[in-house]
């Protein structure tokens, strides 16, 4: 009976141990916030640093498959 008690928290203590990094990871901002949308904040911020002439400049200088790949990506916003 007491082999069978201490199975039985041991059983409890791995699954509730096992939840807490379960919660954490769920946490994590990787789960929460949009890689799209995170992306296109910034490269909007840029923008507004540098003026739209000199981000025009800048994004003339990067390679134009890069361009359309990064256009795609932001295309579900």
């Amino acid at each position: 009976r007491t082999l069978l008690l201490l199975l039985i928290l041991k059983l409890v203590c791995v699954c509730v141990c096992s939840l807490v990094p379960l919660q954490l990871a769920l946490e994590d901002p990787v789960h929460a916030v949009s890689l799209q949308q995170v992306v296109y904040e910034k490269l909007k911020a840029q923008q507004s640093m540098m003026g739209d002439q000199g981000f025009s400049l800048l994004m003339e200088t990067v390679d134009t498959e890069l361009v359309r790949q990064l256009q795609e990506f932001l295309q579900v916003l």
